[in-house]
């Protein structure tokens, strides 16, 4: 199995040590996985033209066009992003706009995925994060596998808590035996 595991966060913290270690669980169970960290990657969002959902191909091209390119051919996802007021963050909501051309033919359909939301606020403050990407899961016609919320409050909680670091690694090994 191929997955693409991609983070939505600016800096370097807790979202990012907990995709890694999702990636480790998934590679556990023989998959292959390539992160993209977006606070890596220079990428407009989305131009708004309607030609890009109609003609299926993103007419903007940048660091972001050879990510979305490998999704094409991925069979997995995991998409995790901080939880800012309740939602993704900017750049996981960017990213989120430039799959528009893959979701009219539900190119993506078949793909199975997980999420992780990482924030410190409240539970039901991360419940509303993780809904935003189920919907754009669903949009696409991707499956969801898993899901899990981590609230965290400093830069390195994540990596001081052996609860997270195993339950994200277990997410990485359920979705990378969830074969079609």
């Amino acid at each position: 199995m191929r997955i693409i595991a991609i983070s939505g966060s600016p800096r370097s913290g807790n979202c990012e040590r907990l995709v890694k270690e999702a990636a480790e669980g998934a590679r556990s169970e023989g998959a292959e996985v390539e992160i993209f960290l977006l606070r890596n990657l220079k990428f407009a969002g989305c131009c708004g033209r309607d030609q890009c959902y109609h003609d299926g191909i993103c007419l903007v091209k940048d660091e972001v066009t050879p990510v979305l390119k490998k999704i094409q051919k991925c069979d997995g996802l995991i998409i995790a992003s901080p939880n800012y007021f309740n939602n993704v963050s900017g750049l996981m909501k960017n990213f989120m706009d430039r799959t528009n051309p893959y979701c009219k033919d539900k190119k993506w359909k078949g793909k199975k995925a997980a999420i992780m939301v990482v924030g410190g606020a409240t539970k039901r403050s991360a419940i509303r994060c993780s809904r935003t990407i189920n919907d754009f899961l669903w949009i696409h016609g991707i499956e969801l596998v898993g899901s899990r919320s981590f609230l965290a409050e400093g830069p390195r909680d994540a990596e001081q808590n052996k609860d997270y670091l195993k339950k994200a690694r277990l997410l990485g090994k359920n979705l990378a035996m969830a074969k079609n």
